[in-house]
């Protein structure tokens, strides 16, 4: 997910599944195994979930088929690979929740509170950087949603949409030849001298000193 930022010592040795919201919408799935649900908007983020040799089997075999899949040319090879992915989705979800502690001790109405608050921060972070906003979306108080947040021992709804809007910043810089100015009118900001003080507040480096770093491998961001 965009929200997400992974870094792996040995690339080499991964085997990554990615999807686009074109082919597997975000929205028009049953809500747990949509891209809303318990896997990328769930408590944890990011979720690592353990394998035990006969789960990595079966998943190593759904990759097989999937491989598999991808070298057919008919009609019914979109639908089938949609299918298989939803299967995949629906198996590490199994997973993930018998490997959340969080996910049996709290109803599902508070999980589902916090889920649709990260949705919202992903979609209205360049322009929307305060509680206020959100909670009045999700028709809560700021004072309720930081609460539940303490709750589940996640870092406060303010620190997550200064979080967002950093590893945004980061990638600009990183991966385009952005100015500060340049960044901080795409992320909101009216005052690009507001933006800079921001940012070194939160990473401790100016942004010419984060600059002069470049990108660092082997990362996914």
């Amino acid at each position: 997910m965009g929200n997400q930022h992974f870094r792996f010592e040995h690339p080499e040795s991964l085997v990554g599944w990615a999807f686009n919201r074109d082919f597997y919408c975000i929205l028009d799935h049953d809500q747990e195994v949509g891209c809303v649900g318990f896997l990328f908007y769930g408590v944890r983020s990011p979720l690592f979930i353990s394998l035990t040799a006969k789960e990595e089997e079966n998943f190593n075999t759904l990759e097989n088929i999937l491989i598999d899949e991808f070298e057919e040319s008919d009609n019914f090879k979109g639908e089938m690979l949609r299918s298989l992915l939803k299967r995949l989705i629906i198996k590490t979800t199994r997973l993930g929740k018998t490997q959340t502690d969080t996910y049996h001790h709290f109803p599902d109405h508070k999980l589902d509170l916090i889920r649709r608050f990260a949705l919202s921060v992903e979609i209205h972070f360049r322009q929307q950087h305060e509680v206020k906003f959100y909670a009045e979306a999700l028709h809560k108080s700021p004072k309720t949603l930081s609460n539940l947040f303490a709750l589940y021992k996640q870092p406060t709804p303010s620190e997550i949409i200064h979080n967002r809007i950093i590893l945004e910043a980061k990638r600009l810089f990183l991966y385009t030849d952005k100015s500060a100015k340049e960044a901080a009118f795409e992320l909101g900001f009216a005052n690009p001298e507001h933006f800079s003080r921001f940012f070194k507040s939160k990473t401790g480096f100016s942004i010419t000193d984060f600059k002069k770093q470049g990108p660092k491998k082997p990362a996914i961001l």
